[in-house]
């Protein structure tokens, strides 16, 4: 394991700024293998989901309206 790498036994958090879009917070979460947590207050990216707090679930309504690939007939 890497110096840098937190031990197993250690949350990470991630406290984004009050600027941040939660879109950008959210990638960067799921690049990062983390969650998007909320406790009714306050918004943080962690490691693990402590108690209290629950996992915040986002959808980015902009790939919603993007035309779906389709599988050429052959391929189906």
């Amino acid at each position: 394991m890497l110096p840098a790498d937190p031990s197993p036994n250690e949350a990470r958090v991630i406290v984004p700024g009050d600027e941040e879009r939660l879109i950008d917070v959210a990638t960067r979460a799921i690049r990062d293998e983390m969650f998007v947590i909320h406790n009714g207050a306050r918004v943080i990216v962690c490691s693990i989901i402590p108690v209290g707090w629950k996992k915040l679930a986002i959808r980015d309504k902009s790939m919603a309206n993007r035309p779906k690939l389709r599988l050429p007939p052959s391929l189906e």
